[in-house]
Parts: C-alpha cells; structure tokens; sequence
C-alpha cells in the first residue's frame, strides 16, 4: 500500500499527461477508484486544456460505476468526457428521433449488451440445442443486434461500438467445452465473428469492442465481481472497469484527438542489442536468446502497427548504421518469429529532403 501512496504521490508532482501516462506505462500498478479518483482531478490542473468529448451508454446492465474509470482514462488522453447513460433497458426506445442519446449528439455511442436479452435462449445450456437449434438461435441474435445498431445509425451522429458481456458463469462442460460440438465457446466466438462482418458490410462507422479480449488479458476471476453483479447488476472488478474504460476511450481519442502516423526508430539498443559499430554484426542482440529475444519481439510488435497502417521511419544520421553490408541497395533485417528465421528488407525511401526508411520490416 505504501508503495502505491509513493506512486500516486509521484504522479501528482508531474506537470503534464504525457509524464503521468508514461509513468504509469513503466510501472503497470492498480490504481484504486480513490487514486483514480485523485490523479483525474489533478490532470484537470494542468496547463493543457482537455478537448470535449460525449460518450453515450445504452445498456442492459448497470454501467454508471464506469463514469469514474471513463473520466480517468479520457484526463491520461487529454479529453473531457460528457457521459450520458441510458435509462436502464431501454435500448429501442433510445433508438428514436428525440431521445435521450438523440440530444446527447455523442462522439461515440457503446451499446453494452448481453447474449441472454438478445434471446433468453441463449442463456440455456447450449450443449442441450441440437445443430440447427443453436445455429437458429445465432441467427436470431447477430439479426437482432446488428438490426438495432442499424437503428442507432439512422439517428445518431459518431462511432457506435457494440459489446457483449462475457458469460458471469464458466462453460457448462467445464473443461470438456472445447472438445464439444456443442460447447458454448465456440459458439460465442462464431456468434461474434459473424456480428463483426454483418456490422463491417451493412453499418457505416460501427465496430464490435470485443470483450472477450479483456477477459482473457485479466482473467475470469479478476474480471468479474460477483457481489456488485448479483446486487447491483453490475458486472465489472476495478480491474476491468478500468480497461473496459481505456479501450472506449481509445475509440474516441482516435476521432477527437490529431493521429500518430509515423513512428519513428532508432537502431542501436532499439531495433537490436548492442551498438553495430562496436560490436559488429555478430556481436548484436537479435535472436532466440536473452536479450536478442527481446527485440525480436518488438520487432514482431512493429509488424502489429504495420498492419494498422502505421509507417516505420529512421532518422537520415542512422542511414549508414542501418545499411551496413547494402547488397544491391537493400540490408536484410533479421526477423525471427516463432523460431523461424527470415531475412526481411529494408526500403530505402525519401521523406521530404531528408533520406528516411520506412517500413522497417516489409
């Protein structure tokens, strides 16, 4: 707990939130709600004023405990958060020309669903549905769900996320599920595959927030809280509330806030271990073992960023370090992914006057 005071106590001497969320970064401590609490009050002080941003909650859970993570995350981002939830259950009747959400005019709208309102069926034990059973029923919930984002798109303006609750309760064939064919994982998975390629083909600007993903980063246990489900209908551990609240918020900091398109590296002790000049090719850090290891991984990382669009780029001063041994204008990278190795160009391009490389691995 001391330690935890000492990290607050730090976080509250830094002057910008650009300080406060790399410090958080570094460290991956729990806050508590109070010490949430506090650091968003205290980034409210600071000299760079928050951009606005309206987020609008329709549910069939409570979600207002959300409102202090939500804050907390949108003051690390330097956003505002204009939070409107909508009466509880009342998804169609929000779905209206002057609702609630309507005047609201939110940046993004979560829909925070569950299988079992979609269809109560879907909140039996699935390992007693047939095939065509359970595939009716699939059908019924993706025509259900993408039907009613379909119905907000028509009278809202923004991005509209949909999100289904992860099952409180583990798999009714325990262990044996995945082995099923019947079990109730995979059909869950396939349910939400399908929901996501319905949204992508017929509802503009909608995307599924996938739950699940937090799920398994945190852990069955630590994301749920049974006492506050069971009496307050809400769902989530301080764990989970947080990281729910941190991928909302990332949608709507991606709409309101100017977008990262280029990162930029250095090479040395960053793309491999060790100083190429010292150490020469063979003496650098790039492969199966500690530390090589390492960097491997965080080059696979950049492949991930690469694949969202981002642009690789090294500082011209770097040209001659990275492109030690050119054949033909090319250095090949080493890119070692799952013990498979692979030799990966580097492309030469210009940005500006200045000679840069992006695309680092191809």
């Amino acid at each position: 707990m001391k330690k935890s005071r000492d990290l607050v106590a730090e976080l509250m001497a830094l002057s910008s939130r650009a300080q406060v969320r790399a410090r958080l970064a570094a460290t991956g401590d729990t806050l508590t709600l109070s010490q949430a609490q506090q650091l968003s009050a205290h980034m409210q002080t600071l000299a760079d004023a928050p951009v606005p941003v309206r987020l609008g909650i329709v549910r069939t859970y409570t979600t207002d405990l959300l409102d202090p993570w939500l804050d907390f995350e949108a003051a690390l981002q330097g956003l505002a958060a204009d939070v409107y939830h909508a009466p509880y259950g009342m998804t169609v009747q929000e779905a209206t020309p002057g609702s609630g959400l309507v005047r609201h005019e939110p940046d993004v709208t979560v829909l925070m669903l569950r299988f079992e309102d979609l269809d109560p069926e879907s909140g039996l034990p699935l390992a007693s549905f047939d095939a065509a059973q359970r595939q009716a029923l699939a059908d019924r919930v993706c025509q259900r769900i993408v039907g009613l984002a379909g119905q907000f798109r028509d009278v809202i303006p923004g991005h509209i996320l949909v999100s289904l609750l992860p099952d409180v309760r583990r798999p009714g064939l325990g262990g044996f599920d995945t082995m099923s064919d019947s079990g109730e994982a995979a059909w869950r998975h396939a349910a939400k595959s399908r929901i996501a390629t319905m949204l992508q083909e017929s509802v503009p600007s909608a995307t599924l927030l996938d739950l699940d993903e937090s799920l398994a980063e945190i852990g069955r246990a630590q994301f749920f809280d049974r006492r506050f489900w069971y009496t307050a209908r809400f769902p989530f551990s301080p764990l989970a509330a947080r990281d729910i609240a941190r991928r909302i918020v990332a949608v709507a900091a991606v709409r309101k806030l100017p977008k990262a398109k280029v990162i930029v590296l250095d090479a040395d002790n960053t793309l491999w271990g060790g100083i190429i000049g010292e150490d020469g090719m063979q003496g650098i850090g790039l492969g199966p073992d500690y530390p090589g290891n390492c960097f491997v991984e965080f080059q696979r990382r950049l492949l991930d960023f690469q694949q969202r669009g981002f642009i690789h780029a090294a500082p011209a001063r770097h040209v001659d370090q990275i492109s030690a041994g050119l054949h033909g204008g090319q250095r090949l990278l080493v890119d070692q992914v799952g013990g498979l190795r692979r030799q990966r160009a580097v492309e030469h391009h210009k940005v500006g006057a200045r000679q840069q490389f992006k695309k680092f691995v191809r």
